[in-house]
């Protein structure tokens, strides 16, 4: 019978020097899609929301990382202060946004992802950041 050898830098989360490889992942999507396709469900449909949801359901390499249960809740408690900055600049609330202020939005979220998949981070408790009550941290 054939050995296979598998390093755990081939596996799991693929932030720098995390110690949480054998701990569960996430396929994290990087422009935080599910965003716009929840808050869109019932009210846009059309050619654009049915790509936007068949992409989303690829996983494709490209839109998605694998991070671990920390590290996607320190992803989550970024892209809250990018929404909320957004959200802030536009003045309308995200259901309003159209399609080329989503698509901004998507970028900039997968922009900060990229730079921060580079950053050897801690990660955070996903309690603090997967609540009910968790609000946008406000900055000055």
């Amino acid at each position: 019978m054939a050995k296979i050898k598998i390093s755990t830098k081939d596996i799991g989360c693929i932030k720098p020097r995390c110690r949480r490889k054998l701990k569960r992942t996430h396929r994290h999507h990087k422009g935080h899609e599910k965003l716009f396709i929840n808050i869109w469900a019932g009210v846009k449909r059309g050619k654009t929301y049915k790509e936007l949801v068949d992409r989303y359901l690829q996983f494709r390499p490209e839109d998605v990382c694998i991070i671990c249960d920390q590290h996607h809740a320190e992803i989550h408690h970024i892209y809250r202060d990018i929404i909320f900055e957004h959200q802030t600049k536009e003045k309308i609330p995200l259901m309003a946004f159209s399609w080329k202020q989503a698509h901004t939005l998507m970028g900039d979220l997968r922009a900060e992802c990229a730079a921060w998949l580079r950053e050897d981070t801690p990660g955070m408790s996903p309690k603090a950041v997967f609540t009910k009550k968790s609000k946008p941290v406000k900055t000055d």
